[in-house]
């Protein structure tokens, strides 16, 4: 009883649909003897076409950091601003080394005294005036001054940061004069030369891409496309957008930026594939149909359409190969009205 209800339903739409694109009217039997309408018609085929899915996403620096200080201090340097190209090594921020100097002093102060005490006890050890439990004790005080000093050393060069990789300055939080603390951020560094295209790509499409791929990406502002490689592909689907995050390494290039917009092109399986002039197609709201020639008239027919490009329409259903579909004149025609064919 469901299924008879669904399909009348079905019918009810169709024939509805049918009417709203029709103007609601079919020719009748007192116009058999009234002359065609003059129309152009084309031959559709089904050919098989591998698409490209054109996904949005935007350059982002293959090589990127955000510099913290790992002591607090006062900042007494910073030899850099927005901007500024760095080299590695750079230093690019000082900060006050005073206390770091004052401990390390203190603590080879320790292992110097460690060092002696520890070269008096070995020359007492053998004429029994000192045990080995002793011994022993000096001995580990003296490790303890050695990693004193190696810890001490560490802190005196954390007052100095330092860039990680060649590259550019794109961010300044802080001046000369202010107090880094750990976990505040610094400055921010990006590779200059080197970029990534990344995108959040339908996981229906990701399934078309591997690591090592060649994609075509086109820039906002660019008229030529680039040629990158497929880098990562997210072994995870995001569980809202349904999409995996792809990053695509681009070729070195003065004019790349990072932030610039544009997308990426990805080959989809073939499929069959019937391309129609987009004059062919009649719209109305949401609705969408052709014209098909058929024994001297014009017949109605939805359609359901895919891709635009230059002029053209995709028709993912609702047309086969080898049907005739009227390409011109199809303004003011009518499902059922006659027709002749130029």
């Amino acid at each position: 009883m469901n299924k008879i209800v669904r399909s009348v339903q079905a019918g009810v739409i169709f024939i509805t649909a049918v009417a709203m694109i029709g103007c609601g009217s079919r020719e009748t039997s007192t116009s058999e003897s009234a002359p065609g309408v003059p129309v152009k018609i084309i031959i559709v085929e089904a050919q098989q076409s591998a698409g490209l899915e054109r996904i949005p996403g935007g350059v982002r620096p293959a090589v990127e950091a955000t510099l913290e200080a790992k002591i607090s201090g006062k900042v007494e340097k910073l030899s850099v601003r927005e901007g500024s190209l760095v080299k590695r090594g750079d230093i690019l921020i000082t900060l006050s080394a005073h206390e770091m100097q004052a401990r390390l002093e203190q603590a080879l102060s320790a292992e110097r005294q460690s060092v002696q005490d520890l070269e008096r006890f070995k020359k007492l050890l053998p004429s029994g005036v000192v045990t080995q439990q002793e011994f022993d004790a000096v001995e580990a005080r003296a490790r303890l001054a050695s990693a004193g000093v190696a810890e001490a050393r560490s802190m005196v060069s954390y007052t100095s940061i330092e860039a990680p990789f060649d590259g550019v300055i794109t961010k300044k939080l802080i001046n000369e004069g202010d107090l880094a603390t750990p976990g505040k951020p610094l400055l921010g560094v990006e590779s200059q030369n080197l970029f990534r295209f990344e995108s959040d790509v339908p996981e229906s499409v990701a399934v078309n891409l591997a690591v090592s791929q060649q994609l075509d990406v086109r820039l906002s502002g660019s008229e030529h496309a680039a040629s990158g490689t497929v880098s990562e592909i997210s072994p995870t689907t995001d569980p809202n957008s349904r999409t995996r995050h792809v990053k695509v390494d681009l070729p070195a290039d003065p004019l790349l930026r990072s932030g610039q917009f544009g997308y990426v092109l990805v080959p989809v399986r073939k499929r069959p594939s019937i391309k129609l002039p987009e004059r062919a197609l009649i719209e109305r709201g949401q609705l969408e149909a052709v014209f098909v020639a058929q024994e001297g008239r014009a017949l109605l027919r939805l359609v359901r359409t895919g891709k635009r490009d230059t002029g053209e329409v995709e028709i993912l259903s609702g047309l086969a190969g080898g049907e005739s579909v009227i390409s011109e004149g199809v303004a003011e025609l009518k499902d059922g009205q006659r027709i002749e064919i130029k």
